[in-house]
């Protein structure tokens, strides 16, 4: 940094990669004065500049329905599974959670989720005598795209188990962001 305050220096801010430097030139531009804007160089966005990581979490975890019965995490099964996601459900492994380091988009399945149906549910008359389960899986929000930063799978207090999902997506500065 080009300058620091004696709580940067205390925190060791300069053996620290912190931020980034930008050369910034304050000057009116065409005649004409610029109230609050900032204009970049296309070449240095390109480069990096600016940009930033998003993250976010998808929490799911398995409830019971009745005494017995017991939501569970796995890859639904078209022919077992009723009111499949529009989504797909290729990227999931065998026990319904997504690997990390995986890159997703749009609309895929994230977590796969399915509930236990009762025999005599009959379900608006779509459903089949082969039709056991209902599924309850989580897909990435519609826009949304990204990688798979970390995946926790663990028990709640109650044994039951519980599934945290960290999605991260780049952020690149476009026309029209606010810098402050």
């Amino acid at each position: 940094p080009l300058a620091t305050t004696r709580s940067m220096e205390f925190l060791k801010f300069r053996e620290l990669p912190a931020g980034q430097n930008a050369v910034v030139a304050i000057a009116c531009y065409s005649g004409y004065n610029q109230d609050d804007s900032v204009i970049m160089n296309q070449s240095s966005i390109d480069r990096g500049l600016f940009r930033s990581l998003f993250y976010r979490a998808y929490v799911e975890q398995e409830k019971r329905i009745g005494i017995s019965a017991v939501e569970q995490f796995e890859k639904p099964l078209r022919s077992e599974t009723m009111r499949m996601k529009h989504g797909t459900y290729e990227k999931l492994d065998d026990d319904g959670i997504i690997a990390p380091g995986t890159r997703v988009s749009g609309e895929d399945v994230i977590i796969g989720k399915t509930a236990p149906m009762a025999p005599d549910n009959e379900e608006l008359g779509q459903r089949t005598k082969l039709h056991t389960k209902r599924d309850a899986s989580t897909t990435l929000m519609f826009l949304e795209n990204g990688i798979v930063h970390h995946v926790l799978m663990t028990t709640n207090q109650e044994g039951l188990k519980f599934v945290k999902v960290r999605m991260r997506t780049t952020k690149v500065p476009q026309i029209g962001d606010k810098f402050a």
